[in-house]
């Protein structure tokens, strides 16, 4: 046997928008093959697919396009138009890539998408990740493959976002290496009646988590409550741990990044501002390992703000850096 047939990727398809700066992509079917022993017999004699639950995902450069067309809430991919489509690139043999409908498309009709996690490092490039699960609408497969598809008109990959500055609980942390955001989405898949494919998504609950790294040591605070780094004591007459965080004093910056030359100028209303509520606290004060430099890392639990009504992260894709 020789090779045919290589792809690589393309882009994601959300309704009739498509999203470019594709990093990842996977289509796994998530399914349950059940096969046990019975009789005392070492071997099975009987295995069965017992459910079958896709879980597509992808991630992009194109944070703020990506998170303006999923948001917070997700996205109920019934209502999108062609529904979710992730795209295999097929390489021409000798040259470069294929023409015409010679493309793979995996194709969901039905389910929930919805974020999965943001990650921006010092330096480093930031990258959105979603997924979905995709559901039977009673009709179509929850995942149609299709190996012969022309492809859309493929996005320009132009854009990217990089980290800027952070301030939790009014306290603003310096020397910040990475930041990481689990969005926390509980989605869920529904199926009975003995159905092999789910058929009732939904968003059960949504935690967000952050996770910030940085090498100033000095976060971490032994005084009750400094203005300027994370309280951790504890006395005989009680505790001073974390800092309250509100989205009037929490804020996260992504820095956009300027083609052809650094970054967008600061108040160019281009960049992206995320504000947040919950408390943050000191998850490891130091960690380092033979000649290298030492970390610390503030983990943060993101709530409802039930003073001012807010959501526990609310964003802003077109935003000055104030």
């Amino acid at each position: 046997m020789t090779v045919q047939n290589v792809h690589s990727l393309y882009a994601a398809g959300i309704g009739g928008t498509m999203v470019g700066g594709i990093t990842e992509v996977g289509n796994a079917t998530n399914t349950d093959l059940r096969g046990e022993a019975s009789s005392g017999r070492v071997y099975s004699q009987f295995s069965s697919v017992v459910s079958v639950r896709p879980t597509p995902i992808f991630s992009s450069f194109d944070v703020a396009a990506m998170y303006d067309e999923i948001t917070m809430l997700g996205k109920d991919i019934a209502s999108l138009a062609g529904g979710l489509a992730l795209y295999g690139y097929a390489h021409e043999r000798g040259a470069t890539r294929k023409a015409g409908a010679t493309h793979t498309r995996n194709q969901y009709l039905d389910g929930i998408l919805h974020l999965a996690n943001l990650r921006f490092d010092h330096q480093g490039d930031a990258i959105l990740a979603a997924a979905a699960l995709a559901t039977f609408d009673g009709t179509n497969s929850p995942m149609l493959i299709n190996h012969a598809v022309a492809l859309p008109a493929q996005p320009t990959d132009d854009v990217r976002f990089t980290l800027r500055s952070i301030e939790t609980g009014g306290i603003t942390l310096g020397q910040v290496t990475g930041v990481e955001i689990d969005f926390g989405i509980g989605a869920a898949a529904e199926s009975a009646d003995g159905d092999i494919f789910p058929t009732f998504p939904h968003i059960r609950t949504i935690m967000p988590t952050v996770n910030i790294t940085g090498t100033d040591l000095t976060w971490a605070s032994p005084d009750a409550s400094p203005a300027d780094a994370i309280p951790i004591k504890g006395t005989p007459g009680g505790v001073d741990i974390g800092q309250l965080c509100v989205h009037a004093n929490t804020t996260f910056y992504l820095q956009k990044r300027q083609k052809g030359g650094a970054i967008v100028p600061d108040a160019t209303p281009e960049h992206i501002k995320i504000t947040a509520a919950g408390i943050v606290i000191i998850d490891d004060a130091m960690r380092t390992a033979a000649q290298n430099g030492a970390e610390v890392t503030a983990r943060m639990k993101l709530d409802f703000d039930t003073v001012a009504v807010q959501v526990p992260l609310i964003w802003n894709t077109s935003s000055a850096i104030t």
